[in-house]
Parts: structure tokens; sequence; C-alpha cells
């Protein structure tokens, strides 16, 4: 029995033995090198959904955020990592992506980090005011989590969010009490 081969974009698929097949795939790594990762098993589709899930994690490792990012490209880079690391589940991802939506229709959605000021800090959290303290706060933490990424990346030497003028705001709305 010889071993039978199809070969696919950037993947090779081999049938072993009858019923049994491998799954090569070839990616860059993030130092730009080839290398190749095998999966096998007994059914092909569960092979394949295996090898995207890989190669979709690779690319996200390999794109890098860079120095003209914004605010949202940063904290999306961040949370498609936890995700597919599998620090959070779906129905948060989609939970923090659709909060996330705030920042990117604000004017500090489409600076580049480098470029946004104290001055457009406050402004924007002057203006989130309006929402509840829980958005307040969640929205806060994500700028905070936007800044401590992008010093961690190199983007940025001064974290503006540990600025003591740049506290998180109190809502205009009163807290509603759940029984």
């Amino acid at each position: 029995m010889g071993k039978k081969n199809k070969r696919l974009d950037n993947a090779t698929i081999t049938e072993r033995r009858p019923g049994y097949y491998e799954i090569k795939v070839y990616y860059n790594d993030i130092s730009g090198k080839l290398k190749r990762k095998s999966f096998s098993g007994r059914d092909i589709n569960v092979l394949r959904d295996k090898a995207e899930d890989f190669l979709a994690f690779e690319a996200i490792k390999t794109k890098n955020i860079d120095y003209n990012s914004t605010i949202p490209e940063i904290l999306r880079h961040r949370y498609e990592l936890d995700y597919t690391k599998g620090y959070t589940r779906e129905a948060g991802y989609a939970r923090t992506v659709e909060s996330l939506k705030k920042i990117e229709r604000s004017f500090i959605g489409f600076k580049p980090i480098v470029n946004v000021t104290k001055e457009d800090l406050e402004q924007f959290l002057c203006d989130i005011k309006k929402y509840s303290n829980s958005v307040i706060g969640k929205t806060y933490g994500q700028l905070k989590l936007a800044y401590r990424e992008a010093i961690c990346e190199g983007i940025i030497t001064k974290n503006l969010m540990e600025n003591r003028d740049l506290r998180c705001p109190k809502s205009n709305r009163p807290d509603t009490k759940v029984r």
C-alpha cells in the first residue's frame, strides 16, 4: 500500500494507511522562518478544521501592531489573541468587541495612539458621561489596557492613563437598583 498525496495551497494531505490521514501545513513563524506542522487522525474534516484554526492563530501572532495603530486596533489585536488562546469564550469576545465600538466611533478612535493627547482623553471621558457607570468603567478600563499594550509593544513611552487628572468619570445618570 503506497501513500497517496494531495497538495493544497499551503498544506499536503496524505493517506498513511486506509482510513488514517495526515495533514502538513506550512507557515512562517514570528522570525519569518518557514515551519511545518502536522495533524493526523481518521476524520479528514476535523483535521482540516484543526489546521485552519492553527493557521488563523499563527496569522494573528505574526500580525503586529505598529506605530500608526489606533486605540481600537490595539485593543482588537489583544482581544483576538485572548480569544484564540482560550482566555475568553465567544460570547465574552463578542461583548468586548461590541463595547469597543464606543471608542471606534469617537474622535480618538481615528487617531494613532501616539497622536492622542491628554486633552483628547479628557474630552473623550467627558463625552462618555451620558452612559451608565458600568459602561464608563468598562470603557475606561479598555483605554488603560490599550495604553499598557502600546507601552509593551514599544509604540509609546508614557502612559497617559496613569495621569492623576484622568480619573474614571461618574455618570450623569443615576444608578439603577436591581433587586
